[in-house]
């Protein structure tokens, strides 16, 4: 649960240390945000994919997943695993964890990450 997150804290993480983090997560209510789609207009906005749910694991053996809500699903796979990082404040209430896979970048953060875009 997020109180086993270190509070006030910034630091990269290997990729064992972020699955682990992650599975500290498991049945908090989240924010998964997918970056790194490439934009064809070349307006300057980043594309992205938002989704808002209870973070729950599920092991391949080959490879960790995580599902957010009833319809997000990540895959994490060792060998595509760039970096990850987490970064708590005000305590530990808020986190926001970076990963990085190939040319995808992963937010994943407490549900405040998603107020303004599920509340419009």
């Amino acid at each position: 649960m997020r109180d086993e997150l270190p509070k006030e804290c910034k630091r990269d993480l290997d990729y064992r240390a972020l699955i682990d983090t992650l599975l500290s997560l498991e049945g908090e209510l989240v924010c998964l945000s997918i970056l790194g789609l490439s934009s064809r207009r070349g307006t300057g906005g980043e594309p992205r994919i938002t989704v808002l749910g209870e973070l729950r694991h599920f092991d391949f053996g080959w490879a960790d997943g995580f599902a957010v809500g009833d319809g997000g699903r990540i895959l994490l796979h060792e060998p595509d695993f760039i970096s990850g990082s987490l970064w708590t404040f005000d305590g530990n209430d808020f986190f926001l964890l970076t990963l990085r896979f190939g040319d995808v970048e992963f937010l994943i953060g407490d549900e405040s990450g998603a107020q303004q875009e599920f509340t419009m």
